[in-house]
């Protein structure tokens, strides 16, 4: 096969939204005490001391939320704090510090496996990576499994030198550190419980009751480590499999960090069989007392670790793994950190790996934060973790509680340094939704923040098109209808305190795409036209719009190139605002008061 001669591999972030994530953990590995509490602010982060009162908390907020129908956001009943949302797996791409306010010489991070990431020395997982003469390429084999395809290059030359399959499963992206490839991907079937199995299973009704099992779903990380010592026999080494979706993964200096979100399961909640009053108060009656006699193992995830590749079985079940195994609670309960503003029940787990022990995925440090919908950003010594902080819903019904205007972020700043423990810094807010990673920028002590504000009361939905493939209703009339936003936020304490704003970005319009390189900042809305906004950014404390370019369509994803030029992967459309197909778009920034489009395909 040929490969084309390009600096770079390109990730899959180059054309489609990125979930972040950088890694803010707290605490250590399985049957280790986690670290202190942080400083309480009001939307600070504080942790447990004990098990038994974070399972009081994950009680009382439950018993509050809980109705006929299940908790908001399972099965039965969809809304807040349920199963997380289906994650776009990619990797960035990067901004590098150099270069002046004019953008030159602004260009894309590459990292060593080839492929761009955000930050420079934060590497990212992805579909294809490099390591030496070698081109690692993980996807779905002939059968549709998956498999580990390693090529030989030269020049522009590659030849087939192995293939791994993973029976049962397919991998979605790797990384790799010297010999050592992580292997990640989604299966699903039957969680595990380590402490007290049950089988709150099916979908039946109880009989004589008017009221049945909730459907369940269990969805399930897998990371699979491989020695490539020998690149001719790949040999899959261990596997671990977490509960929960990936939300995405980070290699700094050989150090894996992984974030995992699951949200509570097995608890034994059911639906009405039908509307009738009696029905309803018995599936209530039933959900109360299920929440009242819940324990840890329901709300928190839990991981099976074993030796050698896993053996395909009904429901990829890994119980076919070679050697010997083991499952246990994925994170202490002193390692659980709860946001001082309610924001769902779900949990997000951080969990950290050195890739340079021997040990590889077989050990690692590990945290948690009681979170739903969380967007993460890293540099090489600190994390930010983002997380949406709309209303508390009431009980639910059968369908979601409507969302309110004032919909805000909580951001919560982490020192991440190696593979020690990490350490809180401080907490702040932004209003408005995130799009992804790249609506945060770390620049010293000061964090960019690009967020879609959005006082009509209608849910952001970040980065994607209505279903009709328009860019969305008309937003309800109103002094502000909504619109980009750039905050500012500097640590004072264990306080990220706003000290500069710039709103206004795009009237009536979501947020596709945000970039920031140096002094300047690269923001895209869209409902009809996609402005393209470039921002001066050199007085954080005074952020002002420099030039504006409005042009049909949209770009997702935004790429410095250097030599005053930025490179846009998203969508065209028409004057009407209706999709039409993938637009690349190249732009002229180096008069950042006057951005123009050069060409496009």
């Amino acid at each position: 096969m040929s490969l084309p001669r390009l600096p770079l591999l390109l990730s899959a972030a180059g054309v489609s939204a990125v979930l972040a994530v950088g890694f803010a953990l707290s605490g250590s590995g399985p049957g280790e005490d986690g670290t202190g509490a942080p400083d309480i602010r009001p939307v600070a982060l504080t942790s447990f001391r004990d098990c038994p009162a974070l399972l009081t908390h994950f009680r009382a907020q439950a018993h509050d939320l809980v109705g006929p129908y299940g908790l908001p956001g399972s099965a039965g009943s969809p809304g807040f704090g349920g199963q997380p949302p289906a994650v776009t797996r990619s990797v960035a791409a990067p901004e590098d510090r150099a270069g002046s306010a004019q953008g030159d010489g602004l260009t894309g991070a590459t990292s060593q496996t080839g492929t761009n990431v955000q930050v420079a020395g934060v590497d990212e997982a992805d579909l294809a990576k490099r390591s030496g003469d070698l081109l690692l390429v993980v996807g779905s084999g002939p059968a549709g499994d998956g498999v580990l395809r390693v090529l030989r290059t030269t020049g522009a030359d590659a030849a087939l030198l192995a293939t791994l399959p993973t029976p049962g499963w397919v991998p979605t992206h790797l990384v790799v550190h010297g010999n050592t490839a992580v292997l990640s991907g989604a299966v699903t079937g039957p969680r595990t419980y380590p402490n007290v199995p049950r089988t709150v299973t099916g979908t039946g009704t109880l009989p004589g009751t008017g009221i049945r099992p909730e459907p369940r779903e269990s969805p399930r990380t897998r990371l699979l480590q491989v020695d490539l010592a020998d690149p001719a026999r790949p040999r899959p080494v261990r596997t671990l499999d977490l509960d929960g979706t990936e939300a995405g993964a980070r290699l700094v200096d050989g150090v894996l960090r992984v974030a995992v979100t699951s949200a509570p399961d097995n608890l034994g909640l059911v639906t009405p069989q039908d509307a009738g009053e009696a029905s309803v108060q018995r599936a209530l009656d039933t959900n109360r007392a299920a929440i009242a006699a819940s324990d840890l193992d329901s709300w928190l995830p839990s991981y099976r670790l074993m030796d050698g590749a896993p053996a395909p079985g009904p429901g990829s079940d890994p119980a076919g793994g070679t050697g010997s195994g083991r499952t246990g609670r994925l994170v202490d309960c002193p390692a659980v950190d709860v946001p001082g503003t309610f924001a769902g029940l779900n949990t997000l787990a951080l969990v950290s790996f050195d890739l340079r022990d021997p040990a590889g995925i077989g050990q690692w440090r590990s945290g948690a934060v009681v979170a739903s919908g969380t967007t993460l950003y890293a540099t090489a010594d600190r994390t930010y973790l983002a997380t949406p902080v709309p209303p508390k819903p009431g009980a639910p019904g059968p369908s979601p509680a409507p969302a309110t205007a004032g919909t805000s972020t909580a951001i919560h700043a982490f020192a991440t340094e190696g593979n020690a423990a990490p350490r809180y810094l401080a907490s702040g807010s932004v209003p408005g939704t995130l799009l992804n990673q790249f609506a945060m920028d770390a620049d010293g002590d000061d964090l960019r923040v690009a967020s879609t504000t959005d006082p009509s009361g209608r849910p952001v939905r970040p980065g994607q098109p209505e279903e009709d493939g328009t860019a969305g209703d008309t937003p309800t009339a109103s002094p502000d209808p909504g619109s980009g936003r750039i905050t500012v936020l500097r640590q004072r304490g264990a306080v990220l305190t706003q000290v500069g704003t710039l709103s206004g970005l795009g009237a009536g319009e979501r947020v596709r795409a945000v970039r920031f390189a140096g002094d300047l900042g690269y923001i895209v809305t869209f409902r009809q036209t996609d402005p393209l906004f470039t921002v001066d950014l050199s007085d954080p404390e005074h952020p002002r719009e420099l030039g504006e370019l409005e042009l049909l369509g949209y770009s997702a994803y935004l790429h410095p190139l250097g030599a005053g030029r930025l490179l846009g992967v998203g969508q065209d459309a028409d004057s009407g605002g209706r999709t039409t197909g993938l637009q690349l778009s190249l732009f002229d920034v180096g008069d950042p008061a006057a951005p123009r489009r050069v060409t496009q395909v």
